[in-house]
């Protein structure tokens, strides 16, 4: 694996032509695969394919739309948010699930930003 790459899970919902095009503009290529990546490649993958994974870095992308009150749900963002050896980062459109910890008054608000 690329010593730099990231990984992306993004939900079912979402569709994966518009990930390919989004990294298609800045230069990467998004592919279905973790192994014998190119320098260019990024992988992205969802959710239910990343269980045993081992990434350097993963971005999650709307763990809102996936946590739908389910088991399933809880466990599938949870297995998305333990893929990062060294970098995680989450995006969402709106306010991310009082679930994930994230917004108490525990963490430093810079450590939470929105990305819209």
């Amino acid at each position: 694996m690329h010593p730099r790459s990231t990984t992306r899970t993004i939900p079912r919902s979402a569709p994966r032509r518009r990930s390919s095009r989004c990294a298609g503009t800045v230069g990467l290529a998004a592919v279905g695969h973790v192994q014998g990546l190119a320098a260019n490649e990024v992988p992205v993958l969802g959710y239910e394919l990343v269980k045993g994974l081992e990434l350097d870095g993963v971005v999650v992308v709307s763990p809102d739309e996936v946590l739908d009150g389910t088991e399933r749900g809880a466990r599938l963002v949870y297995v998305a948010l333990t893929r990062a050896v060294q970098e995680l980062t989450i995006v969402s459109a709106g306010a991310l699930p009082g679930v994930l910890g994230l917004g108490s008054s525990d963490h430093d608000e810079r450590d939470v930003a929105p990305v819209w």
